[in-house]
């Protein structure tokens, strides 16, 4: 799948939300859990994609999650892998869209 070239303003946007949230902001539902698979998820797309071993994305505080978020983004389009569905579930789950 081949990234989309707009994905810039939707990444921001959310990397821009996320940076706002406090940690308990996190605590609610399954937030946490599905933003770290997805995260998990989009890593070992990008790795496959590259022909690279998947590694285990860091379990860091959430403070960092916006960072990972925008790093994994911008390598999986490097790799060629279309991070939009990614930051699609990310978003639905964290209950920014529907």
């Amino acid at each position: 799948m081949t990234p989309d070239p707009n994905l810039g303003p939707q990444l921001d946007v959310l990397v821009r939300r996320l940076r706002a949230w406090s940690s308990p902001s996190w605590g609610h539902g399954d937030r946490l859990t599905v933003t770290r698979l997805e995260l998990q998820a989009l890593a070992d797309d990008s790795a496959r994609a590259a022909g690279r071993a998947p590694l285990p994305v860091p379990l860091l505080e959430t403070t960092v999650i916006p960072d990972q978020l925008a790093v994994l983004a911008d390598q999986a389009m490097q790799d060629g892998v279309d991070p939009a569905p990614y930051l699609a579930r990310i978003a639905t789950a964290l209950g920014f869209s529907r």
